[in-house]
């Protein structure tokens, strides 16, 4: 016998976005709402100024720019459009199908005693 495990979430479900820094060392991370209507996504790290994102000339304005940051942007506005609470035109529920993810054992107070 076979079984299947799937999670779906709908458009509604999804709080934000997060980032985590790449660096090893320092892994912080950042959260933005898909509510907040422009969010100031960062092309590196708060903590300890990694790259988070490639730059490259945006060809109107030649300022320095991330393709994949106004991608993020695009998400978060798509996503708030597909709440279908909010929308008379959508019959069906709409979601979307995450990866399950098996947990990180976690580790217990006795583990670190000799």
């Amino acid at each position: 016998m076979t079984s299947e495990s799937r999670t779906l979430i709908e458009a509604s479900d999804v709080l934000g976005i997060d980032l985590e820094c790449p660096n090893q060392k320092c892994k912080a991370r950042a959260f933005y709402p898909i509510r907040n209507s422009e969010p100031k996504i960062p092309f590196a790290c708060h903590s300890c100024n990694a790259d988070w994102f490639a730059l490259a000339p945006d060809p109107r304005s030649g300022a320095a720019a991330s393709k994949a940051i106004e991608q993020i942007k695009v998400l978060m506005r798509h996503l708030i459009l597909l709440d279908t609470a909010n929308r008379s035109d959508i019959y069906a529920k709409v979601r979307l199908q995450v990866a399950h993810v098996q947990p990180s054992p976690v580790g217990h107070a006795d583990d670190d005693k000799d």
